[in-house]
């Protein structure tokens, strides 16, 4: 339970940090969260993406999608592949 407590409280602050545009900080959240659940992968890539990293989001969002068939993220890949 501490484990899944602190990746609450890390998730939101790290979607505070993006509010303030601290991407830097909301990705060591994020990255700290993703070593116990890969589900993160998307929100790194999120994070990412708004950062202007391409190639960083695209890795972010694949590790996403061998997990999920999410049509929605296939299609952000596909947008950040032009």
């Amino acid at each position: 339970i501490a484990k899944e407590s602190s990746s609450n409280a890390r998730d939101r602050r790290a979607g505070i940090y993006i509010v303030m545009g601290r991407y830097n900080d909301a990705l060591a959240d994020y990255k700290t969260i993703y070593f116990f659940n890969y589900d993160y992968s998307y929100q790194i890539g999120q994070v990412f993406e708004a950062m202007n990293q391409k190639d960083s989001a695209l890795k972010y969002y694949n590790i996403y999608l061998e997990h999920y068939n999410d049509t929605a993220v296939q299609r952000k890949v596909e947008r950040l592949k032009k």
